[in-house]
Formats: structure tokens, C-alpha cells, sequence
């Protein structure tokens, strides 16, 4: 989509400053979508690791 997009902004003639302004929108947008499908539809669930006890040898103290 993102190359299509780049491609026929070459085409038409825009400008470089116009183009990365598109380019960075659509960006923006894709970044929006992902945070809205993770927060909305993903669980959220938070995996624990068990901790190992330390041991503290003599040398160390």
C-alpha cells in the first residue's frame, strides 16, 4: 500500500515535502490502527517468571 502511495506521488509530481508529509499520515494512521487492535483485541495478559532464590555463598558476604 505504502509503495503504491510513494509510487504515485512520483507520478503525479508532487513535491518532496508533500509526499513525506502523505507517506508520514499514512504511517500515523497504520501506528494508530496496530495501537487500537492491541489495546482492544489482544489479551492482555501479563506472563510471571518464577525467581529463583539466591544464594549467598561465603565468599560473596
Amino acid at each position: 500500500m505504502y509503495d503504491s502511495l510513494f509510487i504515485y506521488g512520483i507520478l503525479e509530481g508532487w513535491d518532496q515535502q508533500f509526499l513525506s508529509f502523505t507517506l508520514a499520515m499514512a504511517f500515523m494512521i497504520m501506528g494508530l490502527m496496530i495501537d487500537f487492535y492491541r489495546r482492544s483485541f489482544l489479551p492482555d495478559v501479563l506472563e510471571l517468571k518464577k525467581r529463583r532464590s539466591k544464594v549467598i555463598t561465603k565468599l560473596e558476604r
